[in-house]
Protein backbone atom coordinates (compact mmCIF):
# COMPACT_ATOMS: atom_id res chain seq x y z
CA UNK A 1 0.00 0.00 0.00
CA UNK A 2 2.79 2.44 0.95
CA UNK A 3 4.63 1.59 -2.29
CA UNK A 4 1.47 2.22 -4.34
CA UNK A 5 1.04 5.62 -2.68
CA UNK A 6 4.68 6.53 -3.36
CA UNK A 7 4.31 5.51 -7.01
CA UNK A 8 1.08 7.50 -7.30
CA UNK A 9 2.81 10.51 -5.71
CA UNK A 10 5.77 10.18 -8.08
CA UNK A 11 3.42 9.98 -11.07
CA UNK A 12 1.61 13.13 -9.91
CA UNK A 13 4.92 14.91 -9.39
CA UNK A 14 6.12 13.95 -12.87
CA UNK A 15 2.83 14.89 -14.52
CA UNK A 16 2.81 18.23 -12.72
CA UNK A 17 6.34 18.95 -13.93
CA UNK A 18 5.61 17.98 -17.51
CA UNK A 19 5.55 20.79 -20.07
CA UNK A 20 2.07 21.86 -21.14
CA UNK A 21 0.66 20.02 -24.13
CA UNK A 22 0.25 21.79 -27.46
CA UNK A 23 -3.51 22.00 -26.87
CA UNK A 24 -2.99 24.13 -23.76
CA UNK A 25 -0.55 26.42 -25.61
CA UNK A 26 -2.96 26.77 -28.50
CA UNK A 27 -5.82 27.62 -26.13
CA UNK A 28 -3.69 30.31 -24.45
CA UNK A 29 -2.78 31.81 -27.84
CA UNK A 30 -6.41 31.88 -28.94
CA UNK A 31 -7.42 33.42 -25.60
CA UNK A 32 -4.77 36.15 -25.96
CA UNK A 33 -5.82 37.02 -29.48
CA UNK A 34 -9.51 37.10 -28.58
CA UNK A 35 -8.89 39.34 -25.54
CA UNK A 36 -7.03 42.01 -27.52
CA UNK A 37 -8.87 41.79 -30.83
CA UNK A 38 -10.88 44.73 -32.12
CA UNK A 39 -12.94 43.62 -35.10
CA UNK A 40 -12.83 45.93 -38.13
CA UNK A 41 -15.59 48.37 -38.97
CA UNK A 42 -18.43 46.53 -40.68
CA UNK A 43 -17.72 43.22 -38.92
CA UNK A 44 -20.46 41.10 -37.38
CA UNK A 45 -20.75 40.66 -33.60
CA UNK A 46 -17.93 38.44 -32.26
CA UNK A 47 -20.27 35.58 -31.25
CA UNK A 48 -21.50 35.12 -34.83
CA UNK A 49 -18.06 34.03 -36.05
CA UNK A 50 -16.57 30.57 -36.15
CA UNK A 51 -12.92 31.15 -35.26
CA UNK A 52 -10.27 29.12 -37.08
CA UNK A 53 -6.58 29.30 -36.07
CA UNK A 54 -3.21 27.89 -37.17
CA UNK A 55 0.48 28.71 -37.07
CA UNK A 56 1.34 30.52 -40.31
CA UNK A 57 5.04 30.71 -39.32
CA UNK A 58 6.95 29.75 -36.16
CA UNK A 59 6.15 33.14 -34.60
CA UNK A 60 2.85 33.98 -36.32
CA UNK A 61 -0.70 32.79 -35.78
CA UNK A 62 -3.20 33.27 -38.59
CA UNK A 63 -6.87 33.31 -37.72
CA UNK A 64 -9.78 33.22 -40.13
CA UNK A 65 -13.09 34.19 -38.55
CA UNK A 66 -16.10 33.19 -40.64
CA UNK A 67 -19.81 33.74 -40.13
CA UNK A 68 -20.81 30.19 -41.06
CA UNK A 69 -23.24 29.98 -43.96
CA UNK A 70 -26.51 28.17 -43.56
CA UNK A 71 -26.85 25.10 -45.76
CA UNK A 72 -28.64 26.00 -48.96
CA UNK A 73 -32.16 24.69 -49.34
CA UNK A 74 -32.41 25.79 -52.97
CA UNK A 75 -32.33 23.21 -55.71
CA UNK A 76 -32.15 25.88 -58.41
CA UNK A 77 -29.06 25.22 -60.45
CA UNK A 78 -27.91 25.90 -63.98
CA UNK A 79 -24.92 24.53 -65.85
CA UNK A 80 -23.45 27.08 -68.26
CA UNK A 81 -22.49 25.56 -71.59
CA UNK A 82 -20.34 26.95 -74.43
CA UNK A 83 -22.03 29.32 -76.85
CA UNK A 84 -24.20 31.16 -74.31
CA UNK A 85 -26.25 28.04 -73.68
CA UNK A 86 -27.25 26.48 -70.38
CA UNK A 87 -29.19 23.59 -68.94
CA UNK A 88 -30.70 22.77 -65.55
CA UNK A 89 -28.49 20.74 -63.21
CA UNK A 90 -29.21 17.05 -62.92
CA UNK A 91 -30.28 15.54 -59.60
CA UNK A 92 -26.81 13.98 -59.30
CA UNK A 93 -25.14 17.40 -59.80
CA UNK A 94 -27.41 19.01 -57.21
CA UNK A 95 -26.66 16.18 -54.74
CA UNK A 96 -22.90 16.55 -55.36
CA UNK A 97 -23.05 20.31 -54.75
CA UNK A 98 -24.97 19.71 -51.51
CA UNK A 99 -22.30 17.19 -50.36
CA UNK A 100 -19.50 19.65 -51.17
CA UNK A 101 -21.31 22.49 -49.39
CA UNK A 102 -21.92 20.35 -46.28
CA UNK A 103 -18.27 19.23 -46.25
CA UNK A 104 -17.09 22.85 -46.48
CA UNK A 105 -19.37 23.89 -43.61
CA UNK A 106 -18.26 20.91 -41.48
CA UNK A 107 -14.60 21.79 -42.13
CA UNK A 108 -14.74 25.05 -40.19
CA UNK A 109 -15.59 26.16 -36.68
CA UNK A 110 -19.25 26.83 -35.95
CA UNK A 111 -20.51 30.22 -34.77
CA UNK A 112 -19.25 30.91 -31.25
CA UNK A 113 -16.71 28.08 -31.41
CA UNK A 114 -13.04 27.93 -32.28
CA UNK A 115 -10.78 25.33 -33.84
CA UNK A 116 -7.00 24.96 -34.16
CA UNK A 117 -5.67 23.52 -37.42
CA UNK A 118 -2.39 21.63 -37.75
CA UNK A 119 -1.34 23.72 -40.78
CA UNK A 120 -2.23 27.19 -42.02
CA UNK A 121 -2.84 25.68 -45.45
CA UNK A 122 -5.74 23.73 -43.90
CA UNK A 123 -7.56 26.87 -42.74
CA UNK A 124 -10.84 27.57 -44.52
CA UNK A 125 -10.22 29.62 -47.65
CA UNK A 126 -12.77 32.20 -48.75
CA UNK A 127 -11.90 34.55 -51.61
CA UNK A 128 -14.52 37.17 -50.82
CA UNK A 129 -17.32 37.55 -48.30
CA UNK A 130 -16.70 41.07 -47.07
CA UNK A 131 -16.83 41.28 -43.28
CA UNK A 132 -18.43 37.85 -42.92
CA UNK A 133 -14.78 36.74 -43.19
CA UNK A 134 -12.09 38.43 -41.08
CA UNK A 135 -8.40 37.46 -41.31
CA UNK A 136 -6.07 38.15 -38.39
CA UNK A 137 -2.27 37.87 -38.10
CA UNK A 138 -0.76 37.73 -34.60
CA UNK A 139 2.91 37.85 -33.52
CA UNK A 140 3.58 35.46 -30.65
CA UNK A 141 6.90 37.00 -29.56
CA UNK A 142 5.57 40.56 -29.64
CA UNK A 143 2.16 39.57 -28.20
CA UNK A 144 0.62 41.85 -30.78
CA UNK A 145 -1.99 41.66 -33.51
CA UNK A 146 -0.22 42.57 -36.74
CA UNK A 147 -3.28 42.90 -38.96
CA UNK A 148 -7.04 42.50 -38.92
CA UNK A 149 -9.01 42.84 -42.14
CA UNK A 150 -12.32 41.95 -43.70
CA UNK A 151 -12.13 40.00 -46.94
CA UNK A 152 -12.87 41.74 -50.18
CA UNK A 153 -16.17 41.51 -51.98
CA UNK A 154 -16.10 39.37 -55.15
Amino acid sequence: MAIALRIAGLVLLLVGAAPPQDGARQARLMDRIERMLVLPKGAQPFARYGRNYALAAPDTVRAVYIVPPSPSTSTACTVVLPGDRSRPCSRAEIAEMAREENAAIAGQARAGQRRWYAKASSLPLVDDGGCTVVTIEYSISRNRILSTACNGVG
